[in-house]
């Protein structure tokens, strides 16, 4: 079900959005950007973000129904289309089809900061750094596209080499700043406490009302997409208003009740892991012994005792 529409405009209070890079949490930016296009004009803003937080900054310029992404990417990840090992392959894919419904009026009076690590290649100076790809690098569409999914191009899941646009070799900006800004007072979008900026310690930050695990960033479990979606809604409404709404209760509640379960689960699979690395660790070792002459006896319960307190 879609988050119902308002339809006051108001000029927004901060000169820039800053948004975390993010992964699959970018749903929980999706939400606050719902709320934010359906609230304020976006207009004179610098727009700034490192991977899935560029990805959402570029979407404040978009024409396009967030509901019907949230849709899509439900449905995908149901089927199990999107998992975490094609995520940034995916949203490369995808990223094409949102920039061109870029609006033109509104990347003119806004600006648009993708952050990426970029390599220096010279022979005799090797190094990386944060590097800010804004308005005066795009010619066309094309270039924006591609400055997104530099900024996506994780090592090992986006691909080993660097992504290669204009003369620049390029990584995800997480490498270098997992959380860029140009400004000194920007509004912070964050998807949990713990981040890197310190923007736990400002006021002016955007985040869930719970801690969420890393990773989710990587891989979000089965049907907790939408709900996140929309605790992103309510937290940005929560901020700008100070309303509290019933629903958004409800959905902290049944996210806090998925997460217990997803968590229960996660350390039967530790608890699994842990058990079976003991289990050949044990026979191995008791192997070894064997096999250089000592006593399996004499050498059994040190062996147990010694793998266990190393797991």
């Amino acid at each position: 079900m879609g988050i119902k529409s308002k339809k006051i405009k108001k000029r927004f209070p901060y000169n820039e959005i800053s948004f975390r890079a993010s992964g699959w949490m970018l749903v929980f930016y999706f939400g606050v950007i719902k709320y934010i296009k359906e609230t304020y004009k976006i207009k004179n803003l610098n727009l700034t973000g490192s991977s899935g937080g560029a990805v959402s900054a570029c979407l404040l310029l978009c024409d396009v129904d967030i509901d019907d992404i949230i849709k899509i990417l439900d449905m995908n990840r149901s089927n199990n289309t999107i998992h975490m090992f094609n995520l940034c392959n995916y949203v490369k894919t995808n990223i094409e089809v949102y920039t061109s419904k870029i609006s033109n009026n509104k990347l003119k009076n806004n600006k648009l900061n993708i952050a990426c690590t970029k390599i220096t290649t010279n022979i005799d100076k090797f190094g990386y750094n944060t590097y800010f790809f804004n308005n005066n690098h795009f010619n066309t569409i094309t270039d924006i596209s591609n400055y997104l999914k530099a900024s996506c191009h994780i090592p090992i899941f986006g691909g080993i080499i660097p992504f290669y646009y204009n003369d620049h070799f390029l990584y995800d900006s997480i490498l270098t700043n997992s959380h860029p800004h140009i400004t000194e007072k920007p509004l912070k979008i964050s998807w949990s406490n713990g981040c890197e900026c310190g923007c736990d310690n400002i006021k002016d930050v955007i985040r869930p009302s719970f801690n969420i695990p890393l990773s989710f960033c990587l891989d979000i479990p089965d049907r907790m997409i939408s709900d996140l979606y929309k605790h992103g809604y309510y937290q940005a409404k929560l901020f700008f208003e100070n309303i509290q709404e019933n629903e958004n209760i409800e959905i902290i509640n049944k996210i806090k009740t998925k997460l217990k379960i997803y968590d229960e689960n996660l350390n039967k699979i530790k608890n699994n892991i842990k058990h079976t690395i003991i289990f050949i660790s044990f026979f191995s070792l008791i192997f070894t012994l064997n096999k250089s002459g000592k006593t399996i006896t004499s050498n059994i319960f040190r062996v147990y005792n010694s793998i266990r307190s190393c797991i």
